[in-house]
């Protein structure tokens, strides 16, 4: 979904300082990046008792809907 994208540190600063944003159009809450992430950077955490959508296009369909409300 390429919901994750770099945000370059100012020019000048360490490479070490860019950052990561999420990109909440684009992503569908599925937690795929929290087991893709190398740097063990992301945490996912349970806010509530939803069954998950059985496949990526459900996942989308709510998201969209969500969206709409």
């Amino acid at each position: 979904m390429q919901a994750i994208a770099k945000y370059p540190a100012p020019w000048g600063k360490p490479k070490k300082e860019d950052k990561m944003i999420l990109l909440h159009d684009r992503c569908i809450c599925r937690g795929v990046c929290v087991g893709q992430c190398e740097f063990d950077a992301l945490k996912l955490y349970r806010v509530d008792d939803k069954v998950p959508e059985l496949t990526a296009l459900d996942a989308i369909k709510r998201h969209t809907s969500e969206r709409m409300l």
